[in-house]
Formats: C-alpha cells, structure tokens, sequence
C-alpha cells in the first residue's frame, strides 16, 4: 500500500511569541509597551488573550449580538464604522486561532498572553517556573524582547520568500539560507528553485523532490481544481492524500 501526500502552501508564516507569568506580574503592561514599540517603529501587531475567568464572555446580556447568539447563531459579528468584532460560541483552540489569525490577516507578529503550555516561543515575567519553548526572561527592560522579535520578524520575511523545498540543492536546508541571506552571506536568488510555488511531495512518509517542471505541472493543476470546488475559495494550505490499492484490489 502507498501513501502519497500533496502539501501545498500560499500563506506564510508569521512570528509568534507566547507571554506567561502569574496574576499580576505585569504581562499585559509588558505587551502593551511592546505593542507600542513595535507599532512606532511601523510593524504590524496582532495580540491574544487568554482568559481563565469561569463564565467570561465579551459579549453583553440584553444586547442585540448577545440575543443573536442565545438564539443558537454559532458565530456572531458586530460590525461598525469603528471595529468588526467576532464572537464564536465555546472554546477554540489556540493553535486555530493562529492559524485564522495568519490566514486572513496581514500582520508581522502575534503576541499571545497565557497559553504557556503551547508550542510556539515564549516569554517568561516575574518569578515563575519556566516552560518549554521558553526563549527570555523578563526583567525589568523590553529591549532584549523588542531585538529578538524584530531579528525573528526578518527571517520570517525571508523564510516565507523560499520555496520551502529543503531540497538543499543550494547546500542548506530553508532555515539555514534564510540565515546566510540575512547575514549577507548569499542572496535569496541564490536558491535553485526561487520564485516557485511551494509545494512538496511526501509518499510512505519519504519526501520526494521535485524539478521545477514536475512542481509546476503539480502545483498548477491541483491549484485549478482546487479553487474550482464549491466552498473553496482562497486557502492558505491544502493537504492531499492518496491511497494506492493492495494488489488483490487493483
């Protein structure tokens, strides 16, 4: 039996950076400034808050959004000349919220406040024991998280460039161009395969490398049968897979 999966992708990445600490110790006023800094100097910022408050809701009871939502709607959206607010209904998943969050909006970073068990970089703030994944420690000065969020933020911007391939035809797997083209070290039309679509081949597990001829051939033809299905519309990332027949089946 041969499993073939189809990955392709037209979104980027965008830097995250996790903030946890216990009540009080200054997480939100550490986002705050940071989020100031960061607009000054004109980058792009988008926040997460994570609130543990039993039978916490944003919404208000009486109101029109919060009768729309007691009727059953799942998704409700307050829209104004001044903000667009949407409220959904239960729990989501950080890792769903990122990933609308990078998918429709054009940002440079996303700034999550609690969730300190997630994956992604974070920051610790006042005496508390570190997680995983834990990058800084907060003093009392934002300049380090400030350098390490703009450094983080460029390679990004480089990163998302590459065709994420990892064919390392050019010698070096994505990450580590990235990091020679921000050094000066080579330039990002040094990769082989610069300018193509990013898409990437796996069968059995074992990823299978692709020319340029057979990646646009992919590419082109699952891109147009793709955005034909009703329902489908732009996308950030598709998954496909294929599952070959035994013998005694064929």
């Amino acid at each position: 039996m041969i499993l073939a999966k189809l990955r392709m992708f037209s979104w980027g990445r965008i830097m995250i950076l996790g903030v946890y600490g216990k009540s009080k110790s200054g997480k939100t006023t550490l986002i705050e400034n940071v989020v100031s800094r960061l607009t000054e100097e004109g980058f792009s910022v988008a926040t997460v808050k994570h609130i543990k408050r039993e039978g916490f809701t944003i919404d208000t009871e009486g109101k029109d959004t919060w009768r729309h939502a007691e009727a059953g709607a799942r998704l409700v959206v307050a829209s104004s000349d001044q903000e667009t607010s949407f409220i959904v209904r239960g729990s989501v998943s950080i890792e769903k919220i990122l990933e609308t969050i990078q998918k429709n909006l054009d940002t440079d970073v996303i700034l999550v406040e609690g969730y300190k068990s997630s994956a992604f970089p974070k920051v610790a703030v006042g005496d508390i024991e570190e997680e995983e994944n834990t990058v800084l420690r907060f003093k009392d000065k934002d300049e380090g998280m400030i350098e390490y969020i703009k450094s983080k933020i460029e390679f990004e911007r480089v990163y998302n460039r590459l065709p994420l391939l990892d064919c390392q035809e050019c010698g070096f797997d994505c990450a580590t161009f990235a990091n020679k083209v921000i050094s000066g070290e080579v330039d990002v039309e040094d990769c082989k395969h610069y300018g193509r679509k990013s898409i990437c081949v796996t069968v059995d597990g074992k990823k299978v490398p692709l020319k340029k001829f057979p990646a646009e051939i992919f590419g082109n033809a699952v891109l147009a049968m793709l955005t034909s299905l009703r329902g489908v519309g732009d996308f950030g990332s598709a998954v496909i897979e294929v599952e070959s027949p035994s013998k005694e089946e064929r």
